[in-house]
């Protein structure tokens, strides 16, 4: 899941109930019309790759190195 591309998910974009940035103009403005992208590709830094790792993007924006993942239950 992890190096490729960022990958999309379903979820919207929200802070971490009682996060608090270390930075004033940081707010939840950021939040606002985002979709959640996990993981990182091969242009993240490697100590922040991983599968809890989250970034955002609005979904009608391109964003280079995201991605999807295709899925099929067996059932």
């Amino acid at each position: 899941m992890i190096g490729d591309v960022w990958e999309w998910t379903s979820s919207e974009y929200v802070l971490y109930p009682g996060f608090k940035s270390r930075f004033s103009e940081y707010t939840d403005k950021w939040a606002i019309n985002q979709k959640v992208l996990r993981g990182g590709s091969f242009a993240t830094p490697r100590n922040q790759i991983r599968n809890s790792y989250r970034n955002y993007f609005k979904p009608h924006e391109r964003i280079l190195f995201s991605g999807f993942r295709c899925a099929k239950d067996l059932d």
